[in-house]
């Protein structure tokens, strides 16, 4: 049974419960958008986005067969220089060498949205969780990256939206739910080290996100949804084009109370772009984000808790009203020039503001300044009579940031005395060119180098022992970090038939470590350092894989391995974790410690695969025999075995925390006249390792879902979404530590982050 929710919990009076919007006040600033863009309601021609095709040529598609017909979009002559159309997104990917992701937003859009956890399922090659804060906080994971590193960051993918970096200068994404996918209208995914294009060279590649523009968003857009555990999400947006300027906004409100008690969450995010064609060769973008993020954090869990009651959450964290605020404020600007007709030359630049309000048995204060200036040339020519196509650019990031500790008085959630802070400062300068050499006309041979600087700076000033029982007195320390990289790659792309498309290359991964490795808390820094001494991890990473249809199968294969030397791992200390059942007891923060990990070995083989299973099933109701009605199976597979190479203390154990068989699997019937049925599966199909050591496992699970709907020719579509309909118990993921068998054995280790129990939605949306 589920426990209720203490509403008496004591919370504390900070600065950034200020900025929490009441629902009254989220009312009014939706109607306040409404009516900025209410012009763009008037009627003007319209045609449908027709449902995807047939795999096609290496497209990268998504194998989501979900993706029917939904949102109606302006007929226009023009389009966007700086936004690439889908068509033109589809073709860049049909052109990498390695394993490509292809996701528009129809393929999600029917069926509940809460979060990108929501968007990025059911693809290869993707592992995506929620943990604590959901639908907040993900553990978003490709080929290994992130695994061991605190769930509300993302290192070692760079998010991008539009071409523009989210991912800061050191080399992390702090809230990764700041992106809405509501907003967007399609993202690429490139998996593995073979992003060179944006410059990163990443061992989890690049996740790129594409806005609606005024040419491509409906004319107006109403969306509302509920569910269980007091979910419900509202959007509504426009887009319209007026003579060279055209113009899309979005507003989307998301709340819930969450399945576990402590758990509670609401998501303000608006998003504006506005573009204006400065002549036929050229076009300016400006990008507006604001995000309004309150969560309240529930507990970790032991196995035998988790079975006994997974909504439970140690009564600590609603005594000391455990939670993390974010403001947000996001501004870009985007500019494309066709300098003739072979090459086009685009600048950008960006700054985001992040604030963090953080009280997790100690109050941190965060304030993240992000700037970023990118370059890029792109354009075909030819080289020695060979076809080529190119891309040179630069991506210059840094950052400024701080951080303020203060302790936490129990029982009450009241701020105490300065405890630590920090200064920090991170600058990355990749410069990076990639060549693609059309060598015959089905074999192309593809070659890159990035060059990478990367500095990471930090002044500490924190509270430290002197001896065993002296006293505690402050230290100051300030040190910076130099990181330097050169990283080819190579690759090719053999065209063996109109719709497959065989590929490999070879390339060289490097990742300078991020702030919050380098200083996951101040408090902790060891004696007489500013940041632990962490080296960049670095690697040879090869891809091998084809892609492709043939008669009623779409596939999408790949097999990689990673040879990584000083791989950057966290791990939580046996004792942290017990401190977290007796708060008065906690005398640091319940944070990660990082190390170089001796050579580890990562390799893996991701599967898509689409079936038509049958068709024309029911002849009799069809209203054009050009469209049959489809009955398709959907399965995306994940086989992976990371592993210490030789580690003196671990041998050759696996590295904790990622499935070692994963599978998504879907049975959908689609009728041409928009209605839909069928049910869904996800599973972890063997036990996985939660520690080092490999003595505490993951438990198996699978569960299941079932989801119908009816997208209308006219404008207006419905839909139902059942999660884990028989109730399973299972853990979502799980925090990492060295040796599960110390510090009280197994039982003890409150380490594990259950999943959504069962789970109904439904939803409206109506498109003018």
């Amino acid at each position: 049974m589920r426990r209720p929710r203490d509403k008496n919990a004591p919370s504390a009076l900070i600065p950034a419960e200020r900025g929490r919007l009441a629902p009254i006040s989220r009312l009014r600033l939706l109607l306040l958008v409404s009516s900025l863009v209410s012009p763009a309601f008037s009627a003007s021609p319209a045609s449908t986005i027709p449902s995807p095709g047939t795999f096609g040529t290496g497209s990268g598609t998504s194998l989501d067969t979900t993706a029917l017909e939904e949102i109606t979009v302006k007929s226009s002559p023009e389009s966007s220089l700086v936004v690439p159309s889908e068509a033109k997104a589809r073709q860049e990917l049909e052109q990498v060498p390695g394993a490509v992701n292809f996701i528009p937003a129809k393929s999600y859009r029917n069926g509940r949205v809460q979060g990108l956890r929501d968007a990025l399922l059911n693809q290869p090659g993707i592992f995506i969780q929620e943990s604590w804060g959901e639908p907040n906080d993900y553990r978003l994971s490709i080929r290994g990256t992130g695994l061991q590193s605190p769930t509300w960051t993302l290192p070692g993918i760079l998010v991008l939206q539009d071409g523009l970096p989210w991912t800061l200068a050191d080399g992390e994404m702090e809230g990764f739910s700041n992106i809405d996918p509501l907003a967007m209208q399609y993202a690429q995914v490139w998996r593995g080290a073979d992003a060179l294009q944006f410059g990163a060279v990443d061992r989890g590649g690049a996740i790129n996100f594409t806005s609606y523009t005024g040419y491509t968003a409906p004319k107006a857009l109403a969306l509302f949804e509920m569910g269980s555990y007091g979910f419900w999400e509202g959007q509504i947006a426009s887009g319209d084009v007026m003579g060279k300027a055209d113009v899309y906004a979005s507003l989307s409100d998301v709340a819930a109370e969450g399945f576990r008690a402590h758990s509670s969450m609401n998501n303000l995010r608006l998003n504006v772009n506005l573009g204006y064609r400065i002549s036929p060769s050229g076009e300016n973008r400006v990008y507006f984000t604001y995000v309004n993020q309150r969560e309240q954090l529930p507990s970790t869990l032991t196995e035998g808790q988790m079975f006994a009651n997974p909504t439970y959450t140690d009564p600590s964290f609603s005594l000391m009203d455990l939670r993390r605020y974010i403001d947000l404020l996001r501004v870009a600007d985007r500019v494309a020039v066709r300098l003739d007709p072979n090459n086009t030359l685009t600048l950008g630049a960006v700054w985001d503001n992040e604030q963090f309000w953080h009280p997790i048995f100690q109050f941190n204060h965060i304030n993240d300044n992000d700037f970023s200036l990118p370059i890029q040339l792109t354009g075909k020519s030819t080289l020695f009579g060979i076809p080529e196509t190119h891309v040179i650019g630069i991506l210059p990031q840094g950052m400024f940031g701080a951080t303020t500790v203060y302790a936490m008085h129990y029982p009450s959630p009241a701020q105490g005395a300065f405890l630590a802070s920090s200064h920090y400062v991170a600058a990355n300068v990749p410069l990076y060119a990639q060549s693609t050499l059309s060598l015959t006309r089905q074999l192309s041979l593809i070659a890159g180098m990035q060059l990478d600087f990367s500095l990471r700076s930090a002044e500490t000033y924190n509270q430290v022992p002197q001896g065993p029982r002296g006293p505690d007195v402050f230290q100051n320390n300030s040190s910076s970090r130099d990181y330097y990289g050169i990283n080819p790659k190579l690759g090719f792309l053999y065209q063996a038939t109109k719709e497959v498309q065989l590929y490999s290359n070879v390339s060289r991964v490097f990742q300078p470590p991020n702030f919050n490795e380098l200083i996951p808390a101040a408090s902790i820094v060891p004696v007489g350092q500013s940041m632990f001494p962490l080296q960049a991890e670095t690697g040879i990473g090869i891809d091998v894989g084809t892609r492709g249809s043939w008669k009623r199968i779409q596939w999408d294969l790949s097999y990689y391995r990673y040879w990584m030397d000083d791989q950057i791992l966290l791990y939580y200390p046996s004792a942290v974790i017990a401190q977290v059942t007796n708060p008065s007891s906690i005398t640091s923060p319940f944070v990660a410690f990082p190390f170089n990990a001796t050579p580890t070995v990562l390799q893996g083989v991701e599967t898509g695969f689409t079936f038509v299973l049958a068709e024309r099933l029911l002849p009799s109701l069809l209203p054009d025999q050009r469209h049959p009605d489809q009955l398709v199976l959907n399965t995306n597979f994940m086989w992976s075995n990371f592993r210490f190479a030789n580690d003196p203390t671990y041998h050759h154990n696996r590295l904790p925390l990622f499935p070692i068989d994963y599978l998504q699997a879907q049975l959908l019937y689609k009728h041409p006249s928009g209605f839909y049925i069928g049910p869904n599966v996800e599973s972890s199909l063997t036990p996985y390792a939660v520690d080092y050591a490999n003595t505490l496992f993951v438990p198996a699970w699978a569960i299941l879902g079932f989801r119908f709907g009816y997208q209308s020719e006219h404008g207006w579509s419905v839909y139902f979404d059942a999660r884990n309909i028989t109730n399973e118990i299972y853990a979502a993921t799980a925090t990492p530590v060295t040796n599960a068998m110390l510090s009280g054995g197994a039982a003890a280790q409150s380490v594990f982050y259950p999943g959504l129990l069962q789970a109904f939605y439904g939803g409206f949306q109506w498109t003018w």
